[in-house]
This record gives C-alpha cells, structure tokens and sequence, in this order.
C-alpha cells in the first residue's frame, strides 16, 4: 500500500487483503482523514509531588488545575496521574481533595484504555493507602524500587501479595539499578515477573 499523491483518495490498495480491512480509510477523503479536532482531543493530567514542597504547594495546584478546567475541561482526560511521592507529601484529605478536583473538573474518561493512576514507594505500601487509591477508583499503581539491594533483603514478597489483593486494573514497576550489579537485577526481574507487571521500567542502567 502506497500514498497517491494526485488523487482525492488517501491510500490505493495493492492486494484483496488490503481492501478487506482498509476500504474505510481508501474511501476516506484526505480531508476528513487529516482534520485536525484539537476541541476533542484528549488531554493527560501529570500532578508532581516531591519531597519538601511548601506548605502552599496544594493550593497553588488547586489554582492551576482550575485555570486548566476553564480551557480544557471539556476534553477527555485519558490519563490523570500522581506523579511522585503523593502518599509521602499529601494527607489522605488532600488526596480525597484533589481527586475530587479532577473528576469534576475534568471528562474523566473511564474507558478501557484510559489511565487512572499514582506512583509510590515500597515504605508507602500498607492496607491504609491501598485501601485509600482503591476507594478513590485508582486504576493503576506505579510502584518505585531501589534496586541497590535484593528483594529478599527489602521484604518485597509480603507488599506484593499485599498490593495483589486490591485488584488494580495495572502494576507497574519502575527499577533504579544505578546502584544495583547484573546479579540482584537478575533477582529483581525473576521477582517482578511473578506479579505479571503491565510495565517494568528501568531506570540507571548506564551507571551500572
């Protein structure tokens, strides 16, 4: 299949295969094919938090997320996530607080491919947060590791099973192994793969 460069049609197609599934992009003008329809484009909230924020953080994001919602807030967001440390920086409150913000400013799209989710330590998993991001209808949690030392010394197996029993749609992992050697990574990926993760990430592997 090839693009025609001197006809309205947008593909021309080469074989019986090709016509069967693409016919409704063939009869599609080059027109309609490339609109652009920013108004109804999706859009995706990252929300940042890191240790030793001001005490001001929260409600100057509150501010900023409502000027968003002015803007955009008629758009679907097809991923909103709590980048960071939030369960380290924010009380329960807050988060109940901002999650609220978000859903009602904001299309939040709940579809099958649409991405609800939070970072967080291995010191931030126990059943008060879990049970919190679960209520609040998280879909996905994001767990960061530092690698430098084995699962079996961190304890991991006990968190994982613990994370395991509140169903989230999506586990990720995202490994820092800047401090780590080729052995204890082998120790780290044999474990993770346990948990059957939608997502592993490593992050430092240059400075091994």
């Amino acid at each position: 299949m090839h693009v025609i460069q001197t006809s309205d049609e947008a593909f021309q197609l080469l074989s019986g295969t090709e016509s069967e599934f693409l016919s409704p992009l063939v009869n599609c003008s080059l027109d309609a094919l490339f609109k652009s329809n920013p108004e109804s484009a999706p859009i995706a909230l990252n929300l940042h938090f890191h240790e030793g924020l001001k005490s001001d953080y929260l409600q100057l994001l509150i501010r900023e997320l409502n000027l968003y919602a002015q803007k955009f807030g008629q758009r679907k967001a097809a991923k909103t996530w709590l980048r960071g440390a939030p369960l380290s920086c924010l009380s329960a409150a807050e988060i109940t607080e901002l999650s609220f913000l978000t859903a009602s400013n904001f299309d939040m799209d709940e579809g099958t491919y649409s991405e609800y989710g939070f970072e967080c330590s291995v010191a931030d998993i126990n059943e008060s947060n879990l049970a919190l991001m679960k209520g609040l209808r998280f879909t996905t949690l994001l767990l960061n590791i530092d690698a430098a030392h084995t699962p079996k010394t961190q304890q991991i197996w006990p968190l994982l099973d613990l994370i395991k029993q509140y169903k989230f749609q999506e586990l990720q992992f995202r490994l820092d192994v800047s401090n780590s050697d080729s052995t204890t990574l082998h120790h780290w990926l044999e474990s993770m793969m346990v948990s059957q993760p939608q997502l592993v990430e490593l992050h430092g592997l240059e400075e091994m």
